[in-house]
């Protein structure tokens, strides 16, 4: 129980944001999470543009964003968010796909195809691309 204790203390002076509800970029990105498990997706989607903003380096934020941009219906916004990931990160597979999904979603086929195509060439197991 003493060890309990001591790793709750530890956790929560390691991890203000979490426990202050935090302003920072881990901060909102918990509180995205949270909304998203909750089903709102639109205040999920506030969380991960204000961690977004507050770290431009959190491409797994974006990711997760974008996703819920076209869970929502803002392709713009999703379109956006793909085109500064591939331009971060070339080398994932899973850039493309989401830059696939965008496409796919604007009625472009043959751009989508075309984007899925190169995240199979990088990576071939990705089921998502198929």
């Amino acid at each position: 129980m003493k060890r309990l204790k001591i790793f709750i203390f530890i956790s929560m002076m390691c991890s203000p944001a979490l426990f202050a509800g935090g302003t920072g970029s881990y901060g909102h990105f918990v509180k995205a999470r949270f909304f998203k498990r909750k089903g709102d997706f639109k205040g999920a989607l506030s969380e991960y543009e204000k961690t977004i903003a507050a770290d431009h380096g959190a491409l797994y934020a974006y990711k997760q964003a974008i996703n819920i941009a076209l869970r929502i219906g803002k392709i713009d916004k999703a379109e956006k968010w793909a085109k500064y990931l591939i331009a971060k990160d070339s080398s994932t597979s899973e850039n493309w796909v989401l830059m696939g999904n965008v496409r796919w979603l604007r009625n472009d086929n043959k751009g989508a195809i075309e984007y899925f195509l190169k995240a199979i060439k990088l990576d071939p197991e990705n089921k998502e691309a198929v």
